[in-house]
């Protein structure tokens, strides 16, 4: 069966974010940066590390190692990488440690377990690139929403 078919993307970006390599669906990313200036945010769930301006639109920017549960386990510094990813209308930065490359994926590279079908699961599917294992994470995961910054929704604006 085509990765397609099984609402899994044809490629995607791999990264690593600590002890954790994760993989992103590469149609969701709009670009990548480096870690720019970021405001604070009072009162704003653990892993929103603050906005940045982007091209005059304030972004929420998150720690994707921090949104799976992880803890930061050095500071941040210029040197990570901001993966900005759109989510409907919505515009997230995430702060990963390594960008490492882009994949495309196949019937052969991609496994699933029952126990990503949870919604609570950031986790798609785990897919094999040279013999390491790498989680797909869902699209809808990686975006800033209501739940993450309370009342706070940011849009792009038209």
């Amino acid at each position: 069966m085509e990765a397609k078919k099984q609402n899994i993307p044809e490629n995607v970006l791999t990264l690593q974010m600590h002890d954790i390599n994760a993989c992103i669906d590469l149609q969701c990313i709009e670009k990548i940066l480096s870690l720019p200036y970021l405001e604070n945010i009072p009162g704003s769930a653990a892993d929103v590390v603050g906005m940045m301006n982007y091209a005059g639109i304030s972004v929420p920017v998150i720690d994707l190692y921090v949104r799976l549960n992880g803890s930061r386990v050095r500071p941040y510094s210029t040197n990570d990488a901001v993966i900005m990813v759109r989510h409907g209308d919505s515009l997230t930065g995430l702060i990963v440690d390594q960008i490492i490359d882009i994949k495309k994926v196949t019937k052969d590279t991609i496994q699933y377990t029952d126990d990503f079908k949870t919604n609570k699961s950031h986790v798609l599917a785990t897919i094999i690139f040279d013999n390491s294992m790498y989680v797909l994470l869902k699209s809808d995961s990686l975006s800033a929403n209501e739940t993450l910054l309370g009342s706070m929704i940011i849009e792009k604006s038209t």
